[in-house]
């Protein structure tokens, strides 16, 4: 994580081991309620007040029951749900000048939401776009302010020297478990030699080509939840490392069917 992801994790160190742990997991349960309402929000068109409520009493109760993703997410004490709950909400509920900057903060935080900068691009909105740069920037600037010597390593040594990636190739798990198209190339009957790594990153690189081609034909549709789910899916299985909990966003599939409209299944 950059450095300014220890801002998340500072008030957990006011108390103890077990309270953390309980207030850390409320705190998740609360983003995801966030993240749903969200979506309900604007595919539903509800007020808030409705999307709320159906979220904490219905729809995220039952996601952190059902769902694989969202349980090993809360199991694990993940931050994923805090920043997609954050960017989420910024994409598709924002519609003031501001819009934009919040997605920017949480790419400060976990270097995974750049990805949804490509949303403000194929939608052509420049000023939301600029304000997402000015929220990576100035959060990044911050931190580099307050953790000067943990900035410099993390950027200099563990992301531009490659290490972030490398201390993968030998572990056990994220051979076992990642669901990377990158991944795929350590498995039998490929061993992760220097031309299959090369390959693989062509294959990330093309799955979310392809993500953001979907995107831009939803948008053109008028799906910007669809879009949304068509650029975090992709960048998921593109990315070099994918484990399960990643895959939390399918917790806005019946939103993106709502947003879709009636199906014509007989011509």
């Amino acid at each position: 994580y950059p450095p300014a992801a220890l801002w998340l994790f500072w008030p957990l160190t006011w108390v103890g081991l077990f309270t953390g742990e309980i207030l850390w997991t409320l705190a998740s349960l609360l983003a995801l309620a966030w993240l749903i309402a969200s979506a309900a929000r604007f595919a539903c068109a509800w007020r808030w007040q409705k999307a709320w409520a159906v979220s904490l009493l219905v729809a995220t109760p039952l996601s952190a029951l059902v769902l694989q993703p969202v349980g090993v997410h809360l199991a694990l004490g993940q931050v994923g749900l805090f920043l997609a709950g954050a960017a989420t909400f910024d994409i598709l509920c924002v519609r003031n000048r501001w819009r934009g900057f919040l997605t920017g903060v949480t790419a400060a935080l976990k270097l995974y939401p750049i990805i949804y900068f490509a949303i403000f691009v194929l939608r052509r909105e420049w000023r939301a776009l600029g304000n997402a740069i000015a929220g990576l920037v100035i959060t990044t600037a911050v931190a580099w302010l307050v953790f000067p010597t943990y900035s410099a390593t993390y950027f200099f040594h563990r992301l531009l020297g490659g290490n972030e990636l490398r201390h993968y190739w030998h572990n056990k798990h994220w051979l076992s478990s990642s669901s990377s198209v990158y991944t795929m190339l350590f498995r039998q009957p490929f061993n992760g030699s220097l031309p299959e790594r090369d390959l693989g990153l062509v294959l990330c690189v093309a799955v979310l080509a392809l993500g953001i081609y979907a995107a831009w034909r939803q948008l053109r549709e008028g799906r910007e939840l669809g879009a949304l789910l068509c650029v975090v899916l992709a960048s998921t299985v593109g990315s070099p490392v994918a484990w399960d909990h990643y895959f939390f966003w399918v917790v806005l599939v019946p939103f993106v069917l709502v947003e879709r409209g009636p199906v014509a299944w007989y011509r």
